[in-house]
């Protein structure tokens, strides 16, 4: 693993980032005798290998405006590709170019802050994927003897995990993987709303509601038509987790802090 970035700042409101990375994986499985009195018809010969590399650079440029506001903007850029499997001839290969472009805007107005963004994904696995984000909070109450600040925060996101290179493109190898070209990346849209009292400075307590569904999530599927080991990596279900957080923290001497939290969290499968 190798990287370098260069760092400029530029004119007195702009400042950029550049940088190069370099990912190698070199992974050797050797087994050359069959035992099959300690381990039956599943003990047999193998060279399994794995040869992955990943390369690319990133650019992000940020822009203050003004005291109150930034801009970021940036792209990436990365070349995966690699072989997997059972030498010397049971290997997968494959390649895979992709791109991002994203941007966010920071604003922060009296009483509000505000941040909003969104990150568009060219991945020749999968294709195109935009997924935004949205995060605000505001101050309701300033000073008083015992509420001595209120904020209210609320943010909405959505995300993407894509495929590893061995569940899009298969593994040739002892145990094989059929290729997925149709594999989708695993998604998850996630909010939550959530209060922060003050207590004359010294206390402070939070509650937060949190609300995540994921789908398309990636699962082994085993294949009828050949042995037991076998199959295709598949999307399947859909499924839920929500709850909230309670968190308090104090300080009721200057050496001394206590802090507690809590957190409830339910999970459900949508689809099977």
């Amino acid at each position: 693993l190798a990287s370098a970035e260069l760092s400029i700042n530029a004119a007195s409101r702009w400042h950029h980032d550049l940088t190069g990375f370099e990912f190698s994986l070199r992974r050797a499985n050797t087994d050359t005798l069959a035992e099959p009195a300690r381990a039956g018809a599943f003990d047999f010969p193998f060279d399994a290998i794995t040869r992955i590399n990943r390369a690319g650079f990133n650019y992000q440029g940020d822009y203050t405006e003004r005291s109150w506001a930034r801009t970021t903007f940036g792209y990436e850029f990365e070349d995966e590709h690699g072989v997997t499997g059972n030498l010397p001839a049971s290997v997968s290969t494959g390649i895979r170019r992709n791109h991002a472009v994203y941007g966010q805007q920071f604003l922060e107005i009296g009483r509000l802050s505000a941040v909003g963004g969104v990150r568009f994904v060219h991945n020749e696995s999968f294709g195109n994927k935009a997924v935004p984000r949205i995060a605000l909070g505001f101050t309701a109450l300033q000073g008083g003897q015992i509420f001595s600040g209120t904020r209210l925060r609320f943010s909405y996101a959505e995300g993407i995990k894509e495929p590893t290179f061995a569940e899009s493109f298969g593994n040739g190898g002892g145990f094989p993987t059929a290729p997925n070209p149709n594999l989708k990346p695993e998604r998850a849209r996630a909010f939550e709303a959530g209060i922060e009292q003050k207590f004359k400075e010294k206390y402070a307590l939070s509650a937060t509601y949190f609300n995540n569904l994921f789908r398309d999530k990636i699962d082994f599927n085993f294949f009828g038509t050949c042995n037991t080991f076998c199959g295709q990596y598949v999307n399947v279900n859909e499924a839920l987790a929500h709850g909230a957080e309670l968190e308090f923290h104090g300080r009721p001497l200057t050496k001394l802090s206590l802090d507690a939290a809590y957190a409830y969290t339910s999970t459900q499968i949508i689809k099977q």
